[in-house]
This record gives structure tokens, C-alpha cells and sequence, in this order.
């Protein structure tokens, strides 16, 4: 059975890390078991992370998710589209935090600018019929505007910091009024 819960590394991911723990001063380490990022997987060991997994046998959608994110100035990637089949370039002005499904084995690359690429998951793009979206206010209270997993337009409003919902499979949250941006977080929601 699998457990979600807060996992402490010595390192900065799953790949690099050496031990995973149990308290945040990395002083206990976790109970010997498979520990995932939803990318990676490897075993612990008495202690020790044996090299990571990756399940290519068991990929049935040859996809990728990917998310880039930048707070400001103009990035160009490039990229071999699943949907398209085709490579594509794509040009996003910031603030923004986008979804890229990406042909498997393949890995976007920025081509102008600056922002973070990060690898959410092999075996295929969100396909799920709900996804995990991140609001940020970054100056000030935000409101928010989507449809929910039920397919209800709803609305919320963010004070200050950073908050997670849920939104519906192709559909696409918006700021309806403040300053900040939403991020993709996940290809699924715990809703």
C-alpha cells in the first residue's frame, strides 16, 4: 500500500539523494521501502538508496509531462509535441506557469530566455479528469476564476501567498483580478 506523507532527502531530488528520512534534520533515517516522486523511484536500503527506477516497460502512452515556469521576461522553448507529433517552439511571457507534453525520452529545451523546466511524470500527459493547479499571489490579494473537477465554475480569492486547487482536465484557471500567476503543479488531484 502507498503512503503519502513528508519525506525529508540529502539532496536537492530523489536521483542525487543518498538517504531518505523521516524528521527534517535528516538525523533518523526512513524505514527500509520504495520511496517515489512520481518520477522516480528508488529503494532504501539499511539506510542507502539504491539506484533510481524508471518504468519504461510499463509505459503504455509514449508522453511526457512537463511544467516551465518564470516570473518575468519573454522564454521560447523548443520541444517535440505529443499532441502535435511534430517539433514545436513556443514563446510564453512572464508571469507563467505552463504544461508541456513532450514525446518520451525527449526533453524540452529553452531556447531563449530564462525559466525552470521541471520533469512531472513518464507514460503520458495529463489524462486525468482533474488536475492539480498552484495560485500565487505575488503583490496583494488575487481572485480566481475555474471549473471544478464537477465541472462547476467556482471562484475563489487569495489574500497573500500560495494556494492548491483543484481544476477540471482541459480547462484553464484565470486571475480574474490582482497581481500574481497560477502554476500547472500536477496530472492529478487528491479530490
Amino acid at each position: 500500500m502507498a503512503y503519502t506523507q513528508p519525506f525529508y532527502i540529502n539532496g536537492p531530488s530523489l536521483s542525487s539523494a543518498t538517504t531518505v528520512f523521516d524528521d527534517a534534520a535528516l538525523t533518523t533515517p526512513s524505514p527500509n521501502g520504495f520511496y517515489s516522486d512520481g518520477i522516480v523511484t528508488r529503494e532504501q536500503v539499511s539506510g542507502a538508496l539504491l539506484p533510481e527506477q524508471i518504468c519504461t516497460a510499463c509505459c503504455s502512452d509514449p508522453c511526457s509531462g512537463w511544467t516551465i515556469t518564470a516570473l518575468l521576461g519573454t522564454v521560447t522553448v523548443r520541444y517535440e509535441s505529443c499532441t502535435d507529433q511534430s517539433v514545436v517552439e513556443q514563446t510564453f511571457t512572464g508571469p507563467f506557469d505552463e504544461s508541456l507534453c513532450v514525446v518520451y525520452g525527449t526533453s524540452p529545451d529553452i531556447i531563449f530566455g530564462k525559466a525552470s523546466l521541471v520533469h512531472l511524470q513518464d507514460c503520458g500527459c495529463c489524462i486525468q479528469d482533474c488536475n492539480t493547479y498552484t495560485a500565487h499571489a505575488t503583490s496583494g490579494s488575487i481572485d480566481v476564476s475555474y471549473t471544478d473537477c464537477s465541472g462547476v465554475n467556482t471562484s475563489f480569492t487569495l489574500s497573500s501567498g500560495t494556494l492548491e486547487f483543484c481544476c477540471k482536465n482541459n480547462t484553464t484557471p484565470t486571475i480574474t483580478s490582482g497581481i500574481g500567476f497560477i502554476g500547472f503543479f500536477g496530472c492529478d488531484c487528491g479530490e
